[in-house]
């Protein structure tokens, strides 16, 4: 027969057995049940990919996108107004006079030169998303501070905004035109892109329009 104490620190010691079993169970069974999950999402997917036909390619789909974007992707040209301050530089004779101590010398005189002004340009990418209002796309980054703005149409016309709308929180900015004939594109639903999903990027980077690059989105929610 066991006494109370003895009773007690066995009973302690099967909970803590059992605790250390549960806490080792548990992670194993949570493994268990992803990899069961993911192994019937890779099947099916093996089964999808089993069923196409060898001659199925991206590229006729790669080309149908781009078609369709490229003539509502535009060039934005901004430029800004600047002072720029001439490198000043001392008088001579003020500087010899104020080393040598002549007197009523206080240190070399610098001559005051009035600023130069001067333009900094800059160009962006953005897409026609309203071809009725002329309600483009953009970033913010590309337009913040501009003094003028002109986009540049596919087909080569040229047209400065009416008005600039920015928000520097999401990078995005919207710019107006009033331009006929305007082809636009409409907006996906981002919430429905999932990792390893094909995308294309269209734009002019270095000034080189309707520029086509691919990518797969390698990861989601990142900041």
């Amino acid at each position: 027969m066991m006494n109370a104490r003895t009773r007690s620190l066995f009973t302690l010691l099967v909970m803590i057995v059992m605790i250390a079993a549960i806490l080792i169970y548990i992670p194993y069974l949570a493994g268990r049940i992803g990899y069961e999950k993911t192994s019937a999402e890779v099947s099916a997917y093996q089964n999808v990919l089993a069923s196409m036909q060898k001659g199925d390619t991206l590229s006729p789909l790669f080309h149908a996108v781009s078609k369709t974007l490229i003539p509502a992707v535009v060039v934005v040209q901004v430029s800004k107004h600047v002072e720029v301050q001439p490198q000043q530089e001392p008088d001579m004779n003020d500087f010899l006079r104020w080393f040598f101590g002549e007197p009523g010398s206080s240190g070399p005189s610098v001559p005051q030169t009035p600023p130069q002004h001067s333009y900094q340009y800059g160009l962006g990418s953005g897409i026609i998303i309203d071809a009725d209002k002329g309600y483009i796309l953009t970033n913010w980054h590309v337009v913040h501070g501009a003094d003028t703005v002109v986009v540049k149409l596919a087909d080569g016309r040229n047209y400065k905004t009416q008005w600039v709308r920015t928000d520097s929180r999401s990078d995005l900015a919207v710019v107006k035109i009033d331009a006929p004939d305007l082809i636009s594109v409409s907006l996906g639903n981002s919430d429905e892109m999932e990792v390893g999903d094909w995308v294309l990027a269209v734009g002019a980077p270095e000034g080189l329009p309707h520029t086509v690059t691919a990518g797969i989105i390698s990861a989601k929610g990142r900041t």
